[in-house]
């Protein structure tokens, strides 16, 4: 069997959506979560995309704003 590993150099950048992206800002946590893993933004993201409702997805919104509240002052990021 034969392994080959490559280092990934580039950056991982998450797509973030706009309504996302806005509610970030206002919340002024956009560097909070520009700073996360990129396995954790891209959990937040996908947490919001995969809303079926725009209830849902605004719920999810306000819990990835209250997660990233949560950590600016706490411990790691725990679940979204």
């Amino acid at each position: 069997m034969k392994v080959t590993l490559e280092l990934h150099t580039e950056p991982r950048i998450t797509p973030v959506p706009p309504d996302l992206a806005k509610a970030l800002a206002k919340a002024k946590l956009t560097a909070g979560f520009d700073t996360a893993a990129s396995s954790r933004r891209k959990e937040f993201v996908r947490s919001v995309v995969d809303a079926k409702t725009p209830e849902t997805r605004e719920r999810r919104i306000q819990k990835v704003i209250a997660t990233l509240h949560a950590t600016k002052s706490g411990p790691a990021l725990n679940g979204v």
